[in-house]
């Protein structure tokens, strides 16, 4: 007798958005806000570096913007310079301001730097304030949120490929204009110039877009139970569709500096004509590949399908146990994480450099795969 149990799960995710009421949002300021905590570690008495940059990406001024961190209450953190609350009249269109503030640590203990808070009128005609919270911007976390968009977009500085002339790496800049970069520039040149060959502002994270959504719009599983006289047959397969994943692994892997390489620099542009998507090699670049600050050419569909657990058990037979005075007995073999279907380039999507940050998901950064494990045992019952 064989008897089969099919089970289907699924769920549509909906991606928590945060919305700001416009009436002609052409002709608004919008703000987006980093906090990067500059010191690696964080000690007792040492002081602590944090710099808040606020980006305009909108068509007009921001008025009356205030930036607030609350994160450093006066009983835990002294000020050294700097101040926890910063008033700005007006920050342009496609401008930024930034503030810097050091604070250093009374006690010791586990510290939470979640987000700072930014308000701002959009236009002259705004009455109502509207609030945005920071992000950080590095490698381990190229994501933001913002109003109008789900919570943990990935915010990337877009390219354009890779000059077949030069071999250089072309980025767009906020304005979406071409702009050629080398590592080490000749006399009489800069590293970031136009396609005309007149010099053009370095090209950074203050270019960045937002830009794909880190959110899956479904996920969900399915699993098998198949029986067959003492044998037993158990597999649950899981998947998850419609997301993006900042792949910062591969940043490292192609920085030329003194690092190993993935074999991707094999198909590095060499001379005049090549067409491909890694740039000439320079020692020391960091830039064109994505080390310095994120890029898009490492933003990859986050989309697999996984063996999660498969388990092979056999149920020895009761007349067999009667004699040596035993209930039950099933012997098994499981595995979990067995096979992932997937065209994602790192070992797998499903892990985040940033563990259970709500905001700051769908990263991976020299991330470990799920491990995958083999069990062989037996279950007796007397």
């Amino acid at each position: 007798m064989i008897s089969v149990q099919f089970i289907v799960f699924a769920a549509l995710l909906l991606t928590n958005s945060i919305y700001s009421a416009s009436v002609d949002e052409s002709n608004e300021a919008k703000l987006l806000v980093s906090k990067s905590v500059l010191n690696n570690y964080v000690v007792e008495g040492l002081n602590l570096t944090v710099k808040y940059t606020v980006y305009n990406i909108g068509s007009v001024a921001a008025l009356s913007v205030n930036l607030q961190d609350e994160n450093f209450p006066s009983e835990r953190f002294e000020y050294v310079d700097g101040f926890s609350s910063v008033n700005w009249s007006k920050v342009p269109p496609q401008s930024n301001v930034t503030h810097t503030a050091v604070v250093k640590p009374r006690t010791v203990g586990l510290f939470n730097f979640t987000s700072a808070t930014v308000s701002y009128l959009t236009n002259d005609k705004a009455t109502k304030p509207q609030v945005g919270y920071s992000t950080e911007l590095g490698l381990e976390n190229p994501s933001i949120t913002m109003p109008g968009h789900p919570i943990g977009m990935l915010f990337v500085t877009r390219t354009a490929g890779v000059d077949p002339a030069s071999g250089r790496r072309i980025f767009l800049n906020a304005q979406g204009r071409q702009v050629l970069f080398q590592h080490v520039a000749p006399a009489g040149q800069s590293r970031f110039m136009y396609a005309d060959g007149t010099v053009a502002p370095t090209v950074s994270s203050a270019d960045a877009i937002v830009y794909k959504n880190t959110n899956a719009k479904i996920f969900g599983g399915f699993e098998n139970n198949v029986r067959f006289k003492n044998f037993e047959l158990n597999a649950l397969f899981t998947y998850q569709m419609g997301n993006w994943l900042y792949y910062g692994t591969q940043a490292g892997l192609r920085d030329q500096r003194f690092w190993n390489n993935e074999v991707g620099v094999l198909n590095r542009w060499q001379k005049a004509g090549d067409v491909t998507e890694f740039p000439r090699a320079v020692f020391g670049d960091n830039v064109s590949n994505g080390s310095s600050f994120p890029l898009d050419i490492n933003v990859f569909k986050g989309d697999f399908i996984k063996l999660r657990t498969l388990t092979l058990g056999y149920n020895i037979p009761k007349n067999m146990l009667d004699k040596i005075k035993i209930s039950n007995a099933r012997f098994y073999v499981s595995g979990n994480n067995l096979l992932i279907l997937t065209a994602y380039p790192g070992p797998d999507p499903e892990v985040s450099s940033n563990g259970n940050g709500t905001t700051n998901f769908g990263v991976d950064r020299n991330t470990v795969a799920n491990q995958r494990t083999i069990t062989v045992g037996i279950n007796v019952g007397f």
